[in-house]
């Protein structure tokens, strides 16, 4: 990932979607879900990085989320949703693109009881 700048105290870490995507990403895209609980442990920083996708064109930004939006939008399991916070609870109160929580997503994305639960591992940490 690469680090920005940023006048927080904590560096912001972004990621393109087409070039260079991390693998804790991939895994989450592709529902690998025990190999991605790993993932945020063994690799932390993945956790925290900001995966943006552009326009080939124009550059604009299509898209942009934290790996916890995009567990919540693939519906992961509340177990994969819980690593990720463990590893950085501020995902709950980041935006996304378009002003979204995660928890907005999990009540948009989500299902019956999945999104009762996955707004239940989001919540306590906003």
């Amino acid at each position: 990932p690469k680090q920005k700048t940023n006048t927080a105290a904590s560096p912001t870490y972004v990621c393109d979607y087409d070039s260079n995507v991390t693998y804790l990403y991939e895994l989450l895209e592709a529902s690998q879900w025990d190999q991605a609980r790993d993932r945020c442990q063994s690799h932390p920083l993945e956790v925290k990085t900001w995966i943006v996708r552009k326009d080939r064109i124009s550059k604009a930004v299509r898209w942009k989320i934290l790996p916890l939006h995009a567990a919540v939008i693939f519906q992961a399991p509340v177990t994969v949703v819980s690593s990720l916070l463990e590893v950085y609870p501020t995902g709950a109160s980041q935006t996304d693109d378009q002003g979204m929580l995660p928890l907005h997503l999990a009540f948009r994305h989500c299902r019956g009881a999945a999104s009762t639960s996955t707004a239940g591992a989001v919540a306590p940490t906003l």
